[in-house]
């Protein structure tokens, strides 16, 4: 496990991302959509598949920076407005969303967090001032296993378009104080002075109760299910009232000539 405390970087990095060692307790870091893919290739022991340029270890290395490393998006994102779920592929690469529009979006990578580690995540800057907003939370509890989804909402002025497998997210890692397999061995023994009893009763004959978080392996239908429905915003409003004064303009100049026309009409009749 990893002594060192702050935020993970350089070696240590490389080192959790790589798992040389093979730790089936504590697995790569960040595993990638063709990584099964990539171990099916090597046929020489190697099972971290570090033969597969497409994607060495599981990851991407043009996405490693050191301290962080950026996420692609995935094949599967959800808009507001929309019956199901877009699912992107080489036929169909890019999303957009409209200004005023949510959505969730998946990493196209799973997350492997070790129970002594806990990730922050974000939207990459390049999105961020362009006016996309991530809704959703900002940090990936110990244990967790799966894809990450980013509710996300464009508060912008402007389309906001992306594209499968290229970053559009990032995250770091940080280490914690105390690892939370130890916590959860303490709560096993009763001679633990420090666990409050009442933690002790919460916990009880829950197994990995801190460090078992199954994650998401797609988007849930709960999540879809919380922002379904149209989306208001400035911008869509204002294309409202825009063909509404438009259509005002044409019925009203129809509606003026039928009155005049019935004006001259009668003036007609009664001379």
């Amino acid at each position: 496990m990893h002594k060192k405390m702050g935020i993970i970087s350089g070696k240590d990095l490389i080192e959790q991302i790589e798992n040389k060692d093979n730790d089936e307790k504590n697995k790569s870091l960040i595993t990638c959509e063709r990584w099964e893919k990539c171990q099916e290739k090597t046929d020489n022991g190697d099972i971290r598949g570090r033969e597969c340029k497409e994607c060495s270890s599981g990851l991407d290395w043009n996405n490693f920076n050191g301290w962080q490393v950026d996420l692609n998006l995935g094949k599967e994102a959800y808009i507001t407005g929309n019956k199901s779920p877009t699912i992107l592929d080489e036929n169909n690469q890019y999303l957009t969303i409209e200004p005023g529009d949510f959505a969730l979006l998946e990493t196209e990578e799973d997350i492997n967090v070790p129970s002594n580690l806990m990730g922050f995540i974000s939207v990459r800057f390049k999105y961020k001032k362009m006016g996309l907003v991530n809704i959703s939370g900002f940090h990936v509890d110990p244990g967790y296993k799966g894809k990450l989804i980013f509710s996300v909402y464009n508060a912008g002025p402007d389309d906001i378009i992306m594209k499968k497998g290229t970053p559009v997210f990032m995250i770091f890692f940080s280490t914690l104080t105390q690892d939370l397999s130890e916590l959860e061995n303490d709560l096993q023994n009763d001679d633990e002075n420090y666990i409050p009893e009442s933690l002790k009763e919460v916990i009880n004959g829950k197994n990995n109760y801190f460090t078992d978080k199954d994650g998401f392996k797609s988007i849930p239908l709960e999540l879809i299910s919380m922002i379904q429905g149209s989306s208001v915003s400035l911008a869509k409003n204002n294309n409202r009232i825009e063909k509404l004064e438009s259509s005002i303009k044409i019925y009203g100049s129809i509606a003026g000539g039928i009155i005049i026309a019935l004006i001259g009409t009668l003036f007609a009749q009664v001379l």
